[in-house]
């Protein structure tokens, strides 16, 4: 097992440092479940350490983030309402919305624009088409990391807002980011299917850290 996640972290560490539209050669379910798990296993702890960083950098500096949105759908939803929110819908939801179009393929203005070209002749969607494809080849980077960044930005409205968690809001999303990170690492290598199990999961676990005081 070891091994394998060894293997995972090393494929995940090459895809960060030069994230490329390339999918793993191997797509087998066995490969994709030793993937999916390893991710976990590596992202489960730093998950954990960055949120124990969050606590007590927001309990120095005095920054109340208990007001969070999902202590009102606690005040006002039942718990099996919450579960379903919060693991089923929400994740698929976020992968769509800031995922999908992480391959070329699948990505719908791109395809949109490419289509409008073809209006004007197949010479002008050819052309089209190798320059879309050329910017997405040179900037994928960029494309990548800002849909991370775009994820853990949109998390910032889960919070009540004032000054100081502003200021500290690169901090309090950075766990969101890094899940974003993984997220689509699993997107772009595999399939949008493979991260939302992941963000379910991820949600999950969140969703039980919130709820364990209730339950004591």
């Amino acid at each position: 097992m070891f091994d394998v996640v060894k293997e995972t972290y090393e494929d995940l560490l090459d895809f960060l440092k030069s994230p490329a539209d390339v999918k793993d050669f191997n797509q087998t379910y066995r490969q994709k479940a030793k993937r999916l798990f390893s991710i976990l296993a590596i992202h489960i702890p730093i998950m954990g350490i960055c949120l124990a960083i969050v606590f007590c950098v927001t309990s120095l500096a005095s920054v109340n983030i208990e007001n969070h949105r999902l202590t009102s759908l606690l005040q006002q939803y039942r718990i099996w309402e919450i579960v379903f929110l919060v693991i089923v819908l929400v994740p698929f939801v976020e992968e769509l919305a800031f995922r999908l179009y992480l391959r070329f393929k699948n990505n719908n203005l791109v395809h949109a624009i490419i289509l409008l070209s073809s209006l004007t002749g197949k010479h002008s969607k050819a052309r089209t088409e190798k320059l879309l494809a050329n910017l997405w080849l040179n900037h994928f980077g960029s494309i990548f990391y800002g849909s991370a960044i775009l994820f853990s930005v949109a998390h910032i409205t889960n919070y009540e807002n004032n000054l100081i968690l502003l200021l500290l809001s690169p901090l309090i999303v950075l766990p969101q980011f890094i899940a974003g990170l993984f997220l689509g690492y699993l997107r772009v290598r595999y399939n949008l299917i493979l991260g939302y199990i992941m963000h379910a999961i991820h949600n999950a676990v969140l969703l039980f850290l919130a709820l364990y005081p209730f339950w004591n």
